[in-house]
């Protein structure tokens, strides 16, 4: 008798009622009554990136574990179909596709919608099949005319020149539309005047140096660039 009254009393360790039942996490042994699992995963499927949803409790799967990772979001698949709205369903879905097609070397982020896509047509100028925009393959910035037939490097000087919200007036706007790409995935981050070298992506939870794009450590003096700025880019000189 005590022992089933045990199990209809069950506390959950996020808000700390008492519930008859709680929803059994998929890899690890914790669980949280239906409220705190629908909160949570309502929150983290619509603001994050999948290495980041996970347990409320014990924040597994470690996703540097692909078989521990394929179990974990085959039964979440199920809890979330069952227990949250189609939308979150669907969210979940495409985030998932995203995420595994980051793998190919042809995946690319639209720096428009933030859409994740194949540029299957392999060409420079690739067409987003979610907002219909086009941007370059290559660097990731909106197509113009003035791209056609010149490199990235020499598009960007383009840019320059021929921008006047680029001058130092607008040097806030330029870095933000130009930005910096993620050494893992591609995604595109923008970037602000001065700031922290170290960058960990919120899409793959890659971390790297902004300066030489190499893994991040704490004292990168793989360029010259780097060798200058300590731990939150600070200039030492």
């Amino acid at each position: 008798f005590r022992s089933a009254l045990r199990r209809l009393r069950q506390k959950c360790p996020i808000c700390e009622m008492v519930y008859p039942e709680l929803v059994t996490m998929t890899t690890c042994p914790d669980a949280v009554c239906h409220d705190c699992f629908k909160n949570h995963f309502r929150i983290v499927i619509a603001e994050k990136a999948v290495p980041f949803i996970k347990c409320p409790v014990c924040n597994v799967p470690d996703m540097e574990k692909p078989e521990e990772v394929a179990v974990y979001f085959q039964f979440l698949n199920m809890q979330i179909h069952r227990l949250l709205e189609r939308e979150s369903y669907d969210l979940l879905q495409k985030k998932l596709n995203e995420h595994a097609l980051m793998k190919e070397p042809d995946f690319r982020w639209c720096p428009h919608c933030k859409s994740g896509f194949i540029n299957e047509e392999k060409r420079k100028a690739m067409k987003c099949p979610s907002c219909d925009k086009v941007s370059c393959f290559n660097c990731g910035r909106e197509w113009k005319a003035a791209h056609e037939g010149i490199s990235c490097d020499a598009f960007q000087r383009w840019l320059i020149e021929n921008d006047p919200d680029n001058q130092e007036a607008g040097l806030a706007a330029h870095l933000n539309q130009n930005g910096i790409d993620c050494a893992r995935c591609k995604f595109r981050f923008g970037l602000s005047k001065g700031g922290c070298m170290h960058f960990k992506c919120t899409q793959c939870s890659y971390e790297f140096c902004s300066g030489c794009s190499a893994h991040f450590t704490k004292n990168c003096e793989r360029f010259e660039g780097c060798k200058n700025r300590g731990f939150h880019a600070q200039d030492r000189k």
